[in-house]
């Protein structure tokens, strides 16, 4: 094991109130679908497409786990998104990318940062920057607002012809790390930016979005706002 991996977590640890002990999932963190099986969901740190590579520590299950809070919040969303998709003669579903997400994990990432040989997903997640300005520009901190319970990572999805869900496109992929990730970057197409704001304007009542990634909401109000949690997702 390298010597970063034992000294990062044992510094975050003393310096960020709730990291002093692996704590137990509590009761009302719970998996979205027992809120609303309607919503989709396809955690990206549980495959290989993601800015490392590969699977992710902590991820053992392709469950999303959020604060009951933040799952009633969801589901009010995703009704909101499906009448809208019934209006326009489409069906439409929220496509949840990462949720609850693991301290463990997110240490993980700045370990992986620190490692200058793997860069095998760089064409495809951070072509214009290193792996050095990651961390410099904040795409990568030791703390993430994920390990509380209430944030979340998605898109929308579209029933296709052929009867299957596939993601609208959005300027960017889902972590693309870069500016062109802000939600109001200007340089996308007519279609992508209406598709952001849309996404926007579904969630915006109940949750706030990190400006520089369009997919990155959090519950306003949530819980547990100064506690990471670290249990698996399984």
């Amino acid at each position: 094991m390298r010597l970063t991996s034992l000294l990062i977590p044992a510094l975050v640890s003393f310096l960020v109130p709730g990291l002093g002990r692996a704590d137990p999932r509590p009761a009302d963190i719970v998996d979205v679908r027992s809120i609303d099986p309607s919503v989709l969901v396809d955690l990206m740190y549980l495959s290989s497409m993601n800015f490392v590579g590969h699977p992710i520590v902590g991820y053992r299950a392709n469950v999303c786990y959020l604060t009951r809070a933040a799952g009633e919040q969801l589901r009010l969303a995703q009704a909101r998104l499906r009448a809208y998709g019934k209006r326009h003669g489409e069906e439409l579903s929220l496509l949840l990318r990462d949720c609850y997400r693991p301290r463990k994990s997110v240490l993980y990432f700045v370990d992986w940062a620190k490692r200058p040989d793997e860069t095998e997903m760089k064409a495809l997640f951070y072509p214009d920057l290193t792996k050095t300005e990651l961390i410099d520009q904040d795409y990568i901190s030791q703390v993430s607002g994920h390990s509380r319970g209430s944030t979340f990572d998605l898109t929308i999805a579209r029933r296709n012809a052929q009867g299957a869900f596939e993601a609208i496109p959005m300027g960017t992929r889902v972590d693309f790390l870069g500016p062109q990730s802000w939600t109001d970057y200007p340089g996308i197409g007519v279609a992508e930016n209406a598709n952001r704001r849309l996404l926007f304007d579904i969630l915006g009542p109940d949750f706030r979005n990190f400006s520089k990634e369009w997919w990155h909401y959090a519950l306003k109000g949530e819980p547990y706002p100064k506690t990471f949690f670290d249990f698996d997702v399984e």
